[in-house]
């Protein structure tokens, strides 16, 4: 096999398979958009609609609900999201996709991670990490660190 062919194979290969890739993460996208618009606008069902069979068994709106608002039920309405991980599409073409979405509420920030199924865009786990304070952080009045002292090191001791 000559190299030319070899290379064009190769760029045919490379072309099959970004499509292929591509079409996985927009419905993995879509999924999340879908699951995460509709627990802002606090329609549980709707949030279900994607979910396996296993997941709509084990977590019912009403469970969803109870979940969402003891996790995130302080920290004030859920303003946006984004995709900003994704693991699972480059490794293989088929099995789960982990995506990790930073959700932005309006007192703090946390990040939730959902396990969609790359051929079915059903999802199969979601998982509600406790949020982090948007607030600036700043050590308590009395707190704050010592000034280095800096000393020239001389060759006395």
């Amino acid at each position: 096999m000559s190299t030319r062919t070899f290379v064009l194979a190769a760029a045919l290969l490379v072309l099959a398979i970004f499509p292929a890739t591509r079409c996985a993460a927009d419905a993995s996208d879509t999924a999340v958009d879908q699951v995460f618009s509709a627990l802002r606008d606090g329609n549980f069902s709707k949030a279900t609609v994607h979910f396996n069979h296993g997941m709509r068994a084990t977590l019912t709106p009403a469970v969803l609900e109870d979940a969402w608002k003891k996790t995130y039920g302080n920290e004030g309405p859920l303003l946006s999201w984004k995709i900003i991980d994704r693991q699972g599409i480059a490794q293989s073409m088929a099995g789960p996709d982990e995506v990790r979405v930073q959700l932005n509420f309006q007192h703090s920030s946390a990040i939730s991670t959902i396990d969609v199924d790359e051929i079915s865009s059903k999802i199969g786990g979601i998982f509600f990490k406790l949020p982090r304070s948007n607030a600036p952080v700043t050590p308590p009045p009395g707190c704050a660190p010592a000034p280095h002292r800096y000393r020239p090191r001389t060759g006395e001791r």
